[in-house]
């Protein structure tokens, strides 16, 4: 085996209790520690006996660095020396295990390429740092000790599935010296792990509840506004004509498939350029550990350029959906408009008819009776008076213009 690259996952502390200082000068703690899906990329070279060397991001790292402390380490014990490169991306002073997750990298690195047991490993992991032996396993632990005595916690599995926002102030703190600053305020123990575990629960069953009620309240919303909007649209009469609302409905149907395919070829440019990137990223760190930086720089100006065009295919998208959303809105207004022309036309007919009402009622004597009514109520009077008498049904033609029945 030539190489081993691993992943090196940092960690957060959600519970952090200090129970005593030892003896050693090291502290009893009992922690909760989660991993997250940041973390350094670590690939370890078998070399000549004794040799060690480390780059980190493409910078020769130093004596004092967690990495090359636990190469050296290895090798007292195997004899093996290592060429160790590290892409850094878990942030500096950040109290998420960087240095930590270095020596753990290394350590399960070396697992493989040397056979080193996992006892052997743990001692090596103490002597560089509390948390390393956690930081090899990693997962949802409950940490005693200086940091080595793991028990993995039930009950919390929800977690793997949320988020953590980090915010990392500006100026990192030493480890070291937080301890001893905090050996000075003469704090006692909390001892409330147990508590801390149930809050959490609970915390992330009440998050799940509420993101569930949400999606109710907002399903309803959504139900009742496309009833409200339907209602409204046959009231105005919108929806009147079937012609009308089939051809709204191709309309939309059309818009709706042509924007599905530009969304689909914005998708295949960005995954393409995105490939191309991380290809480009990965030969680049390659260049750095072979030290060919002249090749890594015009590496580096290829990954600007897929950058650019990126971004200027971002823009485009965003382009194309703000006129979308412009013609949407263009839409919604003449849409108001025609609606408002339709109220005004119905109003305007609706008063004429009442207008030719009251003329047909002053001139006829008809009053509150449709025409057709009145015809029939006309053609009923005649046949009786007509089967009465020829002269009795003259009489009532003449008369029935102001007639009332």
């Amino acid at each position: 085996m030539d190489k081993v690259t691993v992943l090196a996952n940092a960690k957060l502390n959600l519970y952090l209790d200090v129970l005593k200082k030892r003896a050693d000068g090291y502290h009893d703690l009992d922690m909760l520690m989660v991993s997250v899906n940041c973390g350094d990329v670590i690939t370890v070279r078998p070399a000549e006996k004794g040799r060690i060397s480390a780059v980190m991001n493409g910078v020769p790292a130093g004596e004092e660095n967690t990495a090359v402390r636990t190469a050296k380490l290895i090798g007292e014990l195997t004899g093996e020396g290592m060429e160790i490169s590290i892409a850094k991306r878990i942030p500096f002073s950040a109290g998420m295990g960087g240095s930590s997750a270095d020596s753990a990298g290394v350590l399960n690195a070396a697992k493989k390429l040397f056979g080193i047991s996992e006892e052997e490993s743990e001692k090596i992991a103490l002597r560089v740092g509390s948390d390393v032996v956690y930081m090899m396993h990693g997962g949802i632990m409950r940490a005693r000790g200086r940091g080595e005595e793991l028990t993995p916690v039930s009950g919390l599995e929800g977690l793997r599935e949320k988020f953590f926002v980090v915010a990392q102030k500006c100026v990192g703190g030493s480890t070291k010296e937080i301890y001893s600053h905090f050996d000075t305020l003469g704090m006692q123990p909390k001892n409330s792990f147990d508590d801390a575990v149930k809050s959490l629960t609970e915390q992330s069953d009440k998050a799940g509840e509420t993101m569930r009620e949400s999606y109710k309240k907002l399903s309803d919303v959504y139900t009742d506004l496309k009833k409200q909007a339907e209602n409204d649209a046959l009231k105005r009469g919108i929806a009147r004509s079937s012609i009308a609302t089939s051809r709204q409905s191709d309309l939309d149907t059309a818009r709706s498939q042509s924007e599905k395919e530009v969304k689909e070829v914005y998708d295949a440019e960005i995954t393409a350029i995105n490939g191309e990137i991380a290809a480009l990223q990965n030969e680049q760190e390659t260049a750095f550990e072979e030290l060919d930086l002249k090749y890594a720089a015009e590496l580096e100006d290829r990954i600007a350029e897929l950058k650019e065009e990126r971004d200027k295919t971002v823009e485009k998208y965003n382009k194309y959906n703000n006129s979308v959303a412009e013609k949407d809105r263009e839409y919604a207004i003449q849409r108001e408009k025609d609606i408002a022309e339709y109220l005004e036309n119905r109003e305007k007919e609706r008063l004429e008819k009442e207008e030719e009402q009251r003329e047909y009622e002053s001139k006829y004597g008809y009053s509150g009776e449709k025409l057709e009514n009145y015809s029939k109520r006309y053609d009923l009077a005649l046949d009786f008076y007509t089967s009465l008498s020829p002269d009795i049904a003259a009489a009532a033609l003449d008369a029935s213009p102001s007639m009332r029945y």
